[in-house]
């Protein structure tokens, strides 16, 4: 069966899972013409390259108070794109971390206010890694973040 001039959104909204029910493992990264659903799926949804693209799997930031990402103690799983201020936390440390070696990798911008605003210090994770500490430069702590996952 195939259902002709679906844009990816469309088909995103079709094929979506609740969060709390699982995690996406694949994205569409590319318009669409067509839909073929049925067995072979997954080779031909996307003209192009004929294939979907992996994801990293589920992501990370963990909130520490220490200077070594050891004892986190504010959470946040499996972000998006920006757009949300995180904050409600003092941490001097951060890691970040994801279940696969897949680009794109979290990354994120630390603010020392408590409403994401003024000057940051960016995190991530170096090429090749699955994880990364990053501490807060200079004195005090950071109190808020905008976390960023395939922008």
């Amino acid at each position: 069966m195939k259902i002709s001039q679906l844009s990816a959104s469309v088909v995103a909204a079709i094929l979506a899972i609740p969060s709390s029910l699982a995690t996406p493992i694949a994205e569409i990264d590319a318009p669409m013409q067509f839909v073929n659903i049925s067995s072979s799926f997954v080779n031909n949804a996307i003209p192009g390259n004929g294939k979907f693209q992996p994801r990293s799997g589920n992501h990370y930031a963990h909130f520490c108070d220490n200077y070594n990402c050891g004892d986190a103690y504010t959470y946040v799983d499996n972000f998006g794109c920006g757009g949300k201020c995180y904050n409600g936390f003092f941490a001097h440390s951060v890691a970040l971390g994801q279940d696969g070696s897949g680009n794109p990798k979290p990354t994120g911008s630390m603010f020392s206010s408590s409403d994401c605003s003024g000057s940051y210090q960016s995190v991530g994770i170096l090429s090749g890694q699955l994880t990364s500490c990053t501490t807060k430069s200079g004195s005090g702590g950071w109190q808020s973040a905008y976390l960023y996952f395939n922008c």
